[in-house]
């Protein structure tokens, strides 16, 4: 029976996969031993779930080599409905590889349907050996992973040479830094960037041709022309730190522009009060007060142009 990676979501979660507990055990010898420790659960999640793709009857191909994806789907066509697992501890960050950055960069360019691939993942918490799945996603690379700091793309990077794609905490409602990707797109763009950044260690890869390459490769697989931004266009979008700071700046500018409006309706009353007066003395003293409400506006005025070029500057 063939099916997709949204149908085996759903029936995980309609069978109370949420809060199952298990156990790891290892028998050798006569002795049966229960793992406590946290670094086989990845390839032992992976396993469960084979076993459980064979129990309910579902059409795949496990594959036993290292690179992704690790299941496909249809097993009479290998472009389509391919599914990762991916396992992490919801006690701590996700601390999954995603994919090695510069064979993932040359992989799309080969298998462009990589870029759709499934990722079925697995939070779970262990204590005193017993494992509890707290929750589980299902979603596409781009939804979980993010800029970097001073990288476009979210790395593992040892002595400044490149390694692994990290993943972000895609589920957190707190972000701290930055955001995840919103489209297939803008993370296209910043894998495209990051080449462009670190052209020394992407060896045979042609950095300048390769977004080009990837496009054209794309449009064969989907008749589907993808439009990738320019990185320097949308990377402020990313930086929450920068989206916090826009705003609280915006705010500031706004007020300051009802202070000038505030002001200029007390100049135009004064003004009003001005023409109006009867005696010297009623002149004299309205003058007085329109002279400090003029100098009141031009204070705000200057206020609100410093708060607009701040607000530029960003």
């Amino acid at each position: 029976m063939k099916t997709t990676a949204t149908d085996i979501f759903q029936k995980l979660q309609d069978e109370g996969i949420i809060d199952s507990q298990g156990v790891i055990q290892f028998r050798f010898a006569g002795i049966d031993v229960q793992i406590e420790k946290k670094d086989v659960i990845g390839n032992i999640i992976e396993e469960w779930v084979k076993k459980w793709l064979e129990a309910h009857g579902i059409d795949f191909i496990h594959n036993e080599s290292q690179n992704p994806p690790d299941f496909y789907l249809d097993p009479d066509d290998k472009t389509k409905n391919l599914l990762e697992v991916k396992v992490f501890d919801y006690d701590a960050s996700p601390g999954f590889d995603i994919a090695d950055f510069k064979m993932y960069a040359k992989e799309l360019l080969q298998k462009p349907f990589m870029l759709q691939a499934d990722y079925l993942i697995f939070g779970y918490s262990m204590n005193g050996g017993i494992v509890t799945i707290r929750r589980i996603w299902l979603q596409k690379v781009w939804e979980i992973t993010r800029r970097g700091r001073k990288t476009p793309l979210f790395l593992q990077v040892k002595n400044g040479t490149i390694h692994k794609i990290r993943p972000a905490k895609w589920y957190s409602d707190k972000r701290i830094e930055y955001n995840v990707f919103t489209s297939p797109e803008h993370f296209i763009s910043a894998i495209d960037e990051t080449m462009h950044s670190a052209r020394d260690q992407m060896g045979d890869i042609d950095t300048r041709t390769w977004l080009s390459d990837f496009k054209t490769a794309y449009k064969q697989q989907y008749s589907q022309t993808l439009t990738i931004p320019r990185w320097d266009d949308i990377a402020d979008s990313y930086d929450v730190k920068l989206e916090k700071k826009k705003a609280k700046a915006t705010k500031d500018r706004d007020d300051a522009s009802k202070k000038v409006d505030k002001a200029q309706e007390v100049v135009a009353s004064l003004e009003g009060e001005v023409q109006k007066a009867q005696t010297e003395k009623q002149r004299t003293a309205a003058l007085e007060r329109l002279q400090r409400a003029q100098a009141s506006l031009q204070v705000a005025e200057q206020l609100l142009e410093q708060k607009q070029q701040f607000l530029n500057s960003l």
